[in-house]
Order: C-alpha cells, then structure tokens, then sequence
C-alpha cells in the first residue's frame, strides 16, 4: 500500500544511535543524542553502509567541539572517519556546565536506512 512517501528505493536521512557515553558529567546524555539528532542529514553523504564510529571530542563552554577524533571504525574505512570527524566540527553541542571543555565520548551507529 501506497503511504503517501516516496515511490522509489531512495535513501532517506541517516538514522543515528548514540550508544555509549563518557560525558564528564558536564552534559546530559539526552542533550548530546538531541543535538547529533538534529543533524543526522549531515551524517548521510559519509554512508556507504551501516557503520559504527567511536568518537573523542571536547565540548567547548560555547558548544563548539574541539580535538575531535574517530579512533576507531566497522567498517575500517579513513574515508568514513574523516567525513565523520568534518561532520561533528560542524555540530554545536548545548553549552557544558562549569568553564572546562567537557570530555565527550561516544559510539555512534549510522544505519542507511531505504524508503518504502
């Protein structure tokens, strides 16, 4: 049945999970998944597939993220990881408690998902 979306077998925006957390207690688990949430269209010119990166970052007291890094990722893919890593430079995160950056560490499962 016809629901009224796309016809086609396009791809729609990335989905994303944010699956683990190290947040220094300075940001909320909830303002972090929002935040990457609302950009998740970003997320889906980096996709070939569904992937799994392991992000360290900063969060800056403006939102900013700063020393940004994806160590790891399934697939092994640099590509992958440097357009995941110029993604989130873009990003701005609510604004930390206190006036220290604060450590951000999370696994991030970007699924392609097709319209039906």
């Amino acid at each position: 049945a016809d629901l009224g979306g796309d016809s086609g077998s396009g791809s729609r925006p990335t989905m994303l999970a944010a699956v683990a957390f190290d947040l220094e207690g300075k940001l909320s688990a909830d303002e972090v998944r929002k935040a990457i949430d609302e950009s998740r269209d970003k997320f889906s010119r980096c996709l070939t597939g569904d992937s799994t990166v392991s992000v360290k970052a900063k969060v800056m007291p403006s939102g900013a993220l700063s020393d940004v890094s994806v160590p790891n990722s399934v697939p092994n893919d640099a590509k992958l990881r440097d357009c995941v890593v110029a993604v989130l430079k873009t990003l701005t995160f609510p604004k930390p408690k206190g006036v220290e950056p604060a450590g951000l560490r999370l696994d991030l499962a970007l699924k392609k998902q097709l319209s039906f």
